[in-house]
C-alpha cells in the first residue's frame, strides 16, 4: 500500500485498488497553515476502523511535518483523535 498526497487529499492505494482510503483536508487559511479534516473514506472491501486509524496516523505525521493546524469536521476523525492525546497538538484551539 502506498500513500499519495495532493494539496488537499491523502490517498491510500495499491495495485488492485486506486483508492483504499482517503482523507480530504482543504485549506482554510490564505497561507495554507490551517486545514479542515472534512472527510475520511475507507473502501467497503477493507476494515474501516483499521484503515481509518492508519490514515489518521499518517495524516497527523504529515500535518506535523508540514506545520499544519487542523480543524476537525468528520465525526469519525473526531472520535479517533479523542483516543490519542498526542494528536491534540495539531488541532485548532477553539
Amino acid at each position: 500500500m502506498t500513500y499519495h498526497y495532493t494539496s488537499d487529499r491523502l490517498i491510500l492505494s495499491d495495485t488492485n485498488y486506486p483508492i483504499i482510503g482517503e482523507i480530504y483536508f482543504p485549506s482554510i487559511a490564505t497561507d495554507n497553515s490551517i486545514a479542515v479534516l472534512e472527510h475520511v473514506f475507507v473502501h467497503p472491501d477493507f476494515d474501516a476502523t483499521e484503515i481509518g486509524a492508519q490514515l489518521i496516523a499518517e495524516f497527523v505525521s504529515y500535518a506535523t511535518q508540514n506545520h499544519l493546524t487542523i480543524k476537525l469536521l468528520d465525526p469519525w476523525a473526531k472520535t479517533e483523535f479523542s483516543k490519542h492525546p498526542s494528536y491534540q497538538k495539531i488541532l485548532v484551539n477553539e
